[in-house]
């Protein structure tokens, strides 16, 4: 435990420290600029607006923030990007959730520990309200190809299969034609780190509820 907190007071301390000689070096204005324009407009997905007018950028995000907006371009009606915005911020606190969750007790071995510190990365990149499938879809292959317990070979290829077929569809076809093909990779994508993470604090649970239920012994 002390460990953990010495390693977040220093990550801590470094990041305030940088921030101070950045202040010094390049002045106030970059992050006056930066939390008065461009930060709201990051929140909203406003500043993401040219790569949402093209279908292909649509389609083939991957983010939850994306998921209304895919449905808008097929139809539906008030679909609009503060949907999108609720959509991310709800996903970005089951994030933390799963984070508290998996976090219980120290990893039993090296691969669960790597396998849920992946995990988190991988879910983290997709609270942005863009994230690109190129961008997102290699550490979906690094958990199943290093998590053995939960992914057999078979499985591992059958994944990355549903994850790097829709790559050959050309930017220029049908957007529901893109969008059915991603689907799979998004849902992917979501669901095997928190199958990761939910499984890792399971098994936790189920080690705490025999440790509660074991007689000690006289001596």
């Amino acid at each position: 435990a002390r460990r953990k907190w010495r390693a977040l007071a220093w990550a801590t301390g470094s990041a305030i420290f940088l921030t101070i000689v950045a202040l010094f070096v390049v002045g106030p204005a970059p992050f006056q600029s930066f939390i008065e324009y461009e930060l709201p407009r990051l929140s909203s997905g406003e500043a993401f607006s040219r790569p949402f007018s093209r279908v292909f950028a649509v389609a083939r995000n991957m983010a939850p923030f994306g998921i209304p907006l895919k449905l808008g371009w097929l139809g539906i009606p008030g679909m609009t990007l503060e949907v999108g915005r609720v959509v991310s911020t709800i996903y970005l606190l089951g994030v933390v959730g799963l984070a508290i969750w998996s976090g219980r007790r120290q990893p039993r071995s090296s691969t669960e520990a790597i396998s849920v510190w992946l995990s988190l990365l991988s879910l983290g990149t997709l609270a942005s309200p863009f994230a690109p499938a190129n961008n997102v879809l290699v550490s979906l292959v690094w958990l199943v190809c290093i998590n053995r317990d939960l992914f057999r070979p078979v499985t591992a290829v059958v994944i990355w299969f549903l994850i790097s077929a829709p790559f050959l569809i050309s930017r220029e076809a049908p957007f529901l034609l893109q969008a059915i093909c991603y689907f799979p990779a998004q849902a992917l994508a979501i669901g095997v780190p928190v199958v990761i993470l939910w499984s890792a604090g399971m098994e936790r649970v189920h080690e705490q509820v025999w440790e509660d239920k074991t007689v000690p012994t006289l001596a």
